[in-house]
C-alpha cells in the first residue's frame, strides 16, 4: 500500500494520522509493559488537538500496510 518508506519518513504527523487505514497506541497495561490498542483517527486527533506541535515525529510509524503505529 504505502511501499515508499522515505515518502512516509517525510510526512507530518497530521499527514500520517490521514493516511493511516488503522491506528493503533501503545497502552502501558501490565506492571512495567503494555500492548499495542486500537483506535480511531478522531480520538487520537482530539486527544492531540492542541499539542502537535510538541511531539516527538518518530513515535508515529506509518507502516508499509497503512497502519499507524503510536508508541
Amino acid at each position: 500500500m504505502l511501499n515508499n518508506k522515505e515518502s512516509r519518513n517525510n510526512m507530518t504527523i497530521q499527514q500520517r494520522i490521514t493516511k493511516a487505514k488503522s491506528v493503533f497506541v501503545w497502552v502501558i497495561v501490565y506492571d512495567g509493559d503494555g500492548e499495542y490498542v486500537e483506535t480511531s483517527k478522531a480520538k487520537l486527533v482530539n486527544a492531540l488537538r492542541s499539542r502537535f506541535e510538541d511531539l516527538d515525529e518518530s513515535k508515529f510509524v506509518l507502516r508499509e500496510d497503512g497502519d499507524l503505529y503510536v508508541n
